[in-house]
């Protein structure tokens, strides 16, 4: 597992209310009970953590987190 991916799997984790270690790279954003609010506030840490700007579909609520992952990675290359 990447460090981009463990670091968002322990953000999406905290906003789901859950153990990171019990979700997958798999794990469908919109499935695990994050209401609209909370994934503007997600976004929010996660540009704040890598000092990059999303653009507003990069929360996806039918992403995995390996996708944001990704997504968060094309965006800074160098702080990934």
């Amino acid at each position: 597992m990447s460090e981009t991916l463990r670091d968002v799997t322990a953000m999406v984790a905290k906003f789901a209310e859950t153990n990171p270690t019990d979700l997958s790279p798999h794990a469908v954003i919109g499935e695990l009970g994050i209401n609209s609010m909370s994934m503007v506030e997600l976004v929010l840490r996660i540009e704040q953590h890598y000092g990059i700007n999303l653009d507003d579909d990069a929360m996806n609520p039918s992403a995995t987190l390996a996708e944001l992952a990704q997504t968060v990675s094309s965006t800074s290359p160098d702080r990934v």
